[in-house]
């Protein structure tokens, strides 16, 4: 069974062409900015519907632009903009509503909202520019088919995963990938990798 592979690109914007037969999205900061031929997810989205609200993008818009998937509280979202649970399960709503599957960032369990599919990124395997610092295979494993056992949906996974160390962490539906799918090649070796395993 084929896994979902999400870049999340941040505030960057790589070039990437996806190889066939990938189930990849990628996560841009601005959804129109997305080349063809590859899945639109977006990294965020408004908690209101339409109205008087500068500067929000809603899920009507995003749905327009034919965004399948939409990550939230991501755990920046969450230190740098404040956002509580109920933020992320009125965003959760504002998705569902428009047919957009929410993917939902979670450190630990505390964390969790349920109504779309759960993001698992421990706060000690958050990679930073230069270096990876991969949880424990068997930690994640624990915690993978346990929250899977709870919360009766996909669960990804996210933490410094890269085309040397995805074979270890297969329990997951998925993964969310960050700066192993700001380069190119980086990114192709570890889509490469997930599919060699299949």
């Amino acid at each position: 069974m084929k896994k979902l592979v999400v870049a999340n690109w941040k505030s960057n914007m790589p070039r990437f062409t996806p190889p066939n037969g990938s189930i990849v999205a990628a996560a841009f900061p601005f959804i129109n900015m997305l080349p063809e031929g590859i899945i639109r997810a977006a990294q965020d989205v408004s908690r209101f519907e339409k109205g008087a609200y500068t500067g929000e993008v809603t899920a009507e818009m995003l749905k327009s632009l034919r965004v399948q998937y939409c990550l939230i509280g991501h755990s920046e979202r969450r230190k740098y903009f404040n956002e509580t649970l109920e933020i992320i399960r009125e965003k959760i709503k504002r998705l569902l509503e428009q047919g957009i599957v929410p993917i939902v960032c979670a450190q630990n369990e505390e964390e969790v909202v349920e109504g779309g599919y759960i993001m698992f990124e421990p706060e000690t395997a958050i990679s930073t520019p230069g270096n990876f610092h991969p949880e424990s295979p068997e930690k994640v494993a624990e915690i993978i088919l346990d929250w899977k056992n709870k919360f009766k949906t996909k669960i990804l996974y996210g933490g410094s995963i890269n085309g040397e160390n995805i074979k270890d962490y297969l329990e997951a539906d998925g993964f969310v990938v960050g700066q192993a799918s700001l380069e190119a090649a980086s990114f192709l070796n570890l889509i490469k990798a997930l599919e060699g395993l299949g």
